[in-house]
Parts: structure tokens; sequence; C-alpha cells
């Protein structure tokens, strides 16, 4: 065997003792992890600010929607699809009493409360379904590929699931609904309820998607005010505490006085409560905690960023750090957006930023001089 073949055999050995190596590594949840964590900071390690785009006035009987890069306007009996230009895309007139219209993921929803007429259309003003729902709609969400829509009167209260489709796929009635979700898998959905007799009692009931009761968990003197399924678990926060459960147990609880907003992502809990953020881990471990000494109201994802803001203040974080601080001269209603760009929706109207390279203003600058 001569000396190539001697080196080429021990650059293949070290490449497969590597390569088997590796494998052993990332086999474990935690360490895949931390290299995405590592990748996307390394994507992203540039200094990032906002600048202004655009702004777009609304009148007193107009309301402002940003949906996947484009501006929805509506009124009592008109809907028009703009371009982030302003120019107008498509236009719909229709005749509502009650009029809503909503934008999810995947979806605009233009709604009629008082009938239960309900339109979905997509980015180009098609009609995907028209549902005839005859009776009051109190709210919808759309959740996965389902349609949540909670119906309310002085007589009844109800959950209705349709699917994709807008086919019916289970109703339940309840009174005192609080919250409602589905899981992943839609194999299972939840019904949170208030009772009030001597005492505040709250009532999470989970079932099949066919209505077979599967789990009840109990809140004595705590009202629910949210849920959300994450795996095969639920994680539930009161005006109290956040609990996460699972198969008739709870698996661990924690007491928080005024959560005012969660989000989950990337199967960790970013808890906003006070003038704190903290994130944590499935298995109940806080990962970090923040202190702002500013009242955020609210958090939202823009894509692989994590957006708080409140009356005024805007933070945009990035792998759990700050990334961009802002503040608006108009108290904000939302916020929406993407990676690049922030949608800041006020009473007047809506304003479009882009989220930008700081480098990229000095080499405009220098261009400019």
């Amino acid at each position: 065997m001569n000396e190539k073949t001697k080196s080429s055999n021990k650059k293949f050995k070290l490449f497969l003792i590597t390569f088997i190596l590796l494998g052993f590594i990332f086999m474990k949840e935690e360490n895949q992890q931390k290299f995405i964590s590592f990748f996307d900071s390394i994507n992203s390690g540039s200094e990032k600010t906002i600048i202004f785009n655009n702004k777009y006035d609304s009148d007193d009987d107009e309301k402002l929607l940003f949906f996947n890069d484009s501006i929805i306007k509506w009124n009592e009996n008109n809907i028009s699809f703009l371009d982030l230009k302003g120019d107008i895309i498509w236009n719909k007139e229709f005749n509502f009493t009650q009029p809503e219209v909503l934008a999810f993921e995947k979806n605009i929803y233009a709604i009629d409360k008082e009938s239960g007429n309900i339109y979905v259309l997509d980015n180009k003003g098609y009609t995907i379904h028209r549902i005839e729902l005859n009776m009051p709609i109190f709210n919808l969400k759309e959740v996965n590929d389902n349609i949540m829509i909670h119906v309310k009167t002085d007589d009844m209260e109800k959950i209705k699931i349709l699917d994709k489709d807008g086919k019916e796929v289970i109703e339940t009635d309840q009174k005192n609904i609080l919250t409602y979700s589905i899981n992943d898998k839609n194999s299972k959905y939840m019904l949170s309820s208030l009772e009030l007799n001597k005492s505040i009692k709250s009532i999470a009931k989970i079932y099949s998607i066919t209505g077979e009761g599967l789990e009840n968990f109990n809140f004595n003197d705590e009202v629910i005010i949210f849920t959300q399924f994450i795996n095969n678990k639920i994680l539930i926060a009161t005006d109290k505490s956040l609990y996460l459960v699972g198969n008739n147990d709870v698996i661990w609880s924690k007491e928080y006085p005024l959560i005012k907003d969660i989000l989950i992502n990337k199967e960790k809990i970013y808890l906003l409560y006070g003038d704190n953020l903290e994130i944590i881990k499935l298995n109940g471990e806080t990962e970090k905690k923040t202190t702002f000494g500013i009242e955020y109201k609210k958090i939202v994802q823009l894509q692989n960023y994590i957006c708080l803001y409140g009356n005024k203040d805007i933070l945009i974080l990035n792998n759990g750090e700050e990334m961009i601080s802002y503040k608006t001269d108009e108290d904000i209603l939302d916020i929406k957006g993407t990676n690049k760009l922030v949608a800041i929706r006020y009473l007047d109207g809506l304003e479009i930023y882009d989220i930008i390279d700081k480098e990229q203003i000095k080499e405009d600058d220098n261009h400019e001089n």
C-alpha cells in the first residue's frame, strides 16, 4: 500500500468517526436546538433598525388590516385589497347589517355578525366558501385548517367547528365560554368555561373531535384566560397561575400575577406579566427573565422575531435578545409583520416600517454624499 492510499484511508476513517460523533450529538433535541439558534444568530448577526416606508390613512367609517404583505381596507358595505404602494388590487361590495372583516394566516373572513353570513376569501378576492349559520356570531378564529365560531345569544351559547371546506365537524353547547382551541392533529379540541355559583370556578374540558369527553380540569377561584395545545399537552393560564396539563394530571404549575399575554414559539413559552418577560421551557424551567421597567401589553410573532408592544413602546427580540426598540407618537391598536417589515395599526390609519441592517443606512448615506 503506497503513502497516498494510507493517507486517503486515514482521512476517510477520520471523516467516518466525525460523522458518527455528530450523529450521536444531534440525536439529542437540546443539541439540535442549540445548533439552530447558533445558525440563526450567524444569519442575523448584523444590527437592525426600522425605517418608515408608508402610511395609509383611514376615514372615521373605515378600518385597515395588514395581511400577507398587503393592506385590507373595509367599511360597512365595501372591502378593498391594496398593495403596499396603496394601489387597489381588487374591490368587493356587500350588504351586511353588522359587518366585521378578519384576516388570519391563510384567509380573509367577511362576516355579518348579526345574520351569521360568512364569506371566506383568498388574497385575490375569490370567494372560497360562503357559510350561512343563520345565527349571530360572537367571535371567529382560524385554527390550523379549521374555523372555530363562537355563537352567543341571550338564550344559548355554543362553539361550532368547521373544516377547511366550510363543512361542520361538530357543535358543542356550553354556557359562559372563556377560551377554545384545537390540537395540531385536528383530533382534539378544548373548551374552557366559567361557573358562577357561590364561588368562581373555571373548567377546562378536552374532547375528541367527535365530541367524546376525554379530560376535565377544575380551577377554583381562578378565571381561565388562555388555553393552547402543545403536542399532546395543554398550556392553561388563569388570572393567577400558569399550568401545563395532560393525561388528567397537572404536570407543573407556577404562580404569576398580572399575566398580560402568552406566545408559544419553538416549544418555548413567552410569558408577559407586569413589566416582565419570562421565557419558559416545556419542563417548567425558566430559561430567561427580563424586567423592562416599561409596561408592554401584547406579544406577537414576526416570523423569526418576537415583538412586544405597549401603548406606544415597541421592542423586537431575536433569539430572546433585544434587537430593535422604538416609540410611536400615537397609541398602538395592534402590530403584525414579517422578518422584513412591521405594520403598526392606529385608530386613524396604518404605518409600514422596513426592518433593515444599520449598515445599509450608512451605505445609503455614503452614496448620497
